[in-house]
């Protein structure tokens, strides 16, 4: 696994290819990031997502989840004190 990042302007551009030696598994995820939106891709040959990451406001994050499968997630997250908490909301499975 390597990770390499591109700053340009305040925005960041981030690529990490992946591969597993056990599974002999690949993918790659590539991450696009400027003020309160982060967009990230996650690509192997049998799968793909995109989460798009919105920070709301100061304790407020939402992130809807979409992959090549169909399925759909929404990711909320709460700062609370020092720490936060999160819930995953997926439709027709749980919460």
């Amino acid at each position: 696994e390597a990770t390499k990042g591109i700053d340009n302007d305040g925005n960041r551009i981030t690529v990490n290819p992946r591969y597993d030696l056990n599974t002999e598994e690949a993918d790659v995820v590539v991450a696009y990031a400027s003020g309160d939106t982060e967009v990230e891709v996650t690509a192997s040959r049998d799968a793909q997502s995109v989460k798009i990451s919105q920070q709301i406001d100061d304790e407020n994050r939402v992130s809807p989840t979409l992959a090549s499968s169909g399925d759909i997630s929404v990711e909320w997250e709460r700062k609370v004190g020092d720490g936060s908490v999160t819930t995953t909301v997926t439709p027709n499975d749980s919460i």
